[in-house]
């Protein structure tokens, strides 16, 4: 995918440190927890990034995913270079029908 395995590494780390250590910690106090899900440059934006290589991954993977592409797309893989890959894009349904595929696959082993 053109993603390094040392930047893959790294961003997993993040987003496993943010679900078994900062979430529980800001169980109690929802001004925590909101200022650390919203926290420009924080650890949600590397989870971000994380998830949507991650969701590319699935997308590329599954052929049947081209049926639902409108025509200004070549294929799922130009789909997901300018629509899943890049920060600052909004997610449709079809990203959110890969992270939930792609979600059941984590693991919290390291």
């Amino acid at each position: 995918m053109g993603y390094s395995a040392d930047a893959l590494e790294m961003f997993h780390t993040e987003f496993l440190d943010l679900i078994t250590e900062t979430l529980p910690q800001c169980k109690s106090s929802p001004t925590l927890l909101h200022s650390t899900l919203t926290e420009e440059g924080g650890v949600c934006e590397y989870c971000t990034w994380y998830m949507r290589p991650l969701c590319s991954l699935v997308l590329k993977s599954d052929p049947k995913y081209a049926s639902f592409l409108d025509d200004e797309y070549a294929d799922v893989a130009d789909f997901c270079k300018r629509e899943v890959e890049p920060m600052g894009r909004e997610c449709d349904q079809l990203q959110v029908i890969g992270e939930g595929r792609e979600g059941k696959g984590i693991s919290s082993h390291r």
